[in-house]
């Protein structure tokens, strides 16, 4: 899988069923400096809740972050068993509140892209357009290409 993310010009990473960043290449390495680059086994759900990074990189940060916890419920309903999620969701919950609020509000919304704007410490404002694809060999694998606009 790696192969075929490399082979992407612009960000590209995949994301398993608990949002960690199994996969990505430079360009995604290069747009999450400071995050990417220290991390050791990255999640992006920990990356937005935990990682200072988060609110000033991710321009509108409070509306994205509600919707990728929408996107996680989503995910949440086709693995309700699966330990790993259910202790993300736990450990999220118990860290920070505003995840709480946002998970309590149940609001389920399939991953599917738009435009994403990023303030990158030294590029400035980029605007990308997210494609989500769904692994056919593995469902719980996504591959998200940010494409800039």
């Amino acid at each position: 899988m790696l192969a075929t993310v490399n082979q992407v010009q612009c960000p590209c990473y995949l994301l398993d069923v608990t949002w960690n960043m199994v996969a990505w290449n430079t360009p995604a390495e290069a747009l999450f400096s400071g995050w990417l680059d220290k991390d050791t086994q990255p999640n992006m759900m920990s990356f937005m809740f935990r990682h200072p990074l988060a609110q000033t990189l991710v321009v509108d940060w409070e509306t994205r972050a509600s919707r990728i916890v929408a996107e996680l419920r989503a995910d949440a309903m086709h693995y309700p068993h699966d330990q790993g999620l259910n202790h993300l969701v736990q450990s999220l919950s118990n860290d920070s509140e505003l995840f709480r609020t946002f998970w309590s509000r149940q609001q389920v919304v399939v991953r599917e892209g738009g435009e994403r704007v990023f303030h990158h410490p030294q590029q400035g404002e980029l605007h990308f357009r997210q494609m989500t694809w769904q692994l056919t060999s593995n469902r719980a694998i996504k591959m998200i290409m940010l494409m800039a606009e």
